[in-house]
């Protein structure tokens, strides 16, 4: 029976309505005082709610005998009618709400910035890296001209409770020719630093905290060597997005690491 009353309040019934109506299932037709008595609705009230469900489609009054009395409206009509109502109520209040939602969207500021020239996108990462808190994750498949030197400067200045672990091609394009990138960062003396080795195509990730991400992105020749003036950097601040990344690069970081024991 809760059930039923649960129903006919979502097609807005209040509590005594719905035991009026379900009581007059059981007589079909009858007087106010016989639904009353029934539904155990106090009689100053039962008149002011078997209006209230004449008015909403329920029941239908007998205006032609005295006193009153009241039919049923079977339940597949009563309940079909609100239904196709509450349905398309929900439907009109759906799209205005979903036009408010749309304009709104369009005025906010999305936390999603596009970084164009290396020296921007290096100066971002040495942002980033500063202000970490937890932990800085790394992948490293390029590197511009000189940016290792900075990284490695910048991870030195943070705190040595901050988790610094990176994932990196061993030889990289770099200044000119190829270096041992891998080497470089191992002997950094980073004592908060674990670093492995794996085939990466020519991007960059860095993951602050699991909170916000900088990935960049190059052109390359057949050499693997870098196109100038073809990079861009997306900095992402949505922290699902965010931290969906930073479970990736765990969890690729510990299957390198078991492989390396």
């Amino acid at each position: 029976m809760d059930n039923i009353i649960y129903s006919l309040k979502i097609l807005g019934l209040s509590h005594y309505e719905a035991e009026a109506y379900i009581s007059l299932n059981k007589l079909i037709s009858a007087k106010a005082d016989e639904i009353s008595e029934l539904a155990n609705i106090p009689r100053t009230k039962i008149y002011y709610v078997l209006k209230e469900l004449d008015k909403k489609g329920f029941i239908k009054t007998n205006h032609g005998t005295r006193p009153l009395t009241y039919t049923v409206i079977p339940p597949f009509n009563a309940y079909n009618n609100k239904k196709e109502e509450l349905i398309k109520k929900l439907n009109e209040s759906g799209e205005r709400l979903n036009g408010i939602y749309n304009n709104q969207i369009n005025e906010t500021q999305a936390p999603v910035w596009l970084i164009n020239s290396s020296k921007n996108i290096i100066n971002k990462e040495l942002e980033l890296i500063k202000e970490s808190k937890k932990s800085v994750y790394i992948t490293i498949g390029f590197l511009f001209e000189n940016e290792d030197d900075y990284l490695i400067n910048s991870l030195k200045k943070i705190s040595n409770e901050i988790q610094i672990k990176i994932i990196l091609n061993n030889e990289i394009n770099i200044n000119g020719g190829k270096e041992n990138i891998y080497e470089k960062f191992k002997n950094s003396e980073l004592s908060n630093l674990e670093i492995f080795e794996k085939n990466l195509p020519p991007t960059k990730s860095l993951i602050i905290d699991g909170k916000e991400i900088l990935n960049t992105f190059i052109n390359v020749d057949d050499d693997n060597s870098i196109i100038p003036n073809t990079e861009i950097g997306i900095w992402n601040k949505y922290e699902e997005i965010s931290k969906n990344y930073s479970n990736m690069f765990i969890n690729d970081f510990y299957k390198l690491k078991e492989n390396n024991k």
